[in-house]
């Protein structure tokens, strides 16, 4: 048997397991021999092994060929530019105005 396939077959008797477990920890409790409120647990705990199995049977997911390949892309929009373009030199967003380091009031200024 092949991993996937194993894999297959543990998520195909995951629920009869559980519900044999289930019956099994009933029947305890019918019989006295132990509370169902002390033993639920155990479905928990046959959920957790099971899930893990399954897991440690799965063949791997293949990794992407290049992980940064969709780094730039925004599904609702589709691709965009991930950096604003750099400032031309001695081009300030306003054009003619000065830049605030260039005369003017200050603030806290003399009065």
């Amino acid at each position: 048997m092949n991993a996937s396939r194993l894999s297959l077959y543990m998520q195909a008797v995951r629920g009869p397991l559980l519900l044999i477990t289930l019956g099994v920890l009933c029947s305890l409790h019918e019989a006295d021999m132990v509370s169902f409120r002390y033993t639920w647990p155990v479905l928990i705990i046959m959920v957790g092994l099971l899930v893990l199995i399954e897991r440690a049977i799965a063949p791997p997911v293949p990794a992407a060929p290049n992980a940064n390949a969709w780094a730039g892309y925004q599904a609702s929009a589709g691709w965009k530019q991930t950096q604003p373009p750099a400032p031309q030199s001695g081009s300030w967003p306003q054009s003619g105005a000065k830049p605030p380091s260039a005369g003017g009031p200050q603030p806290g200024g003399s009065r």
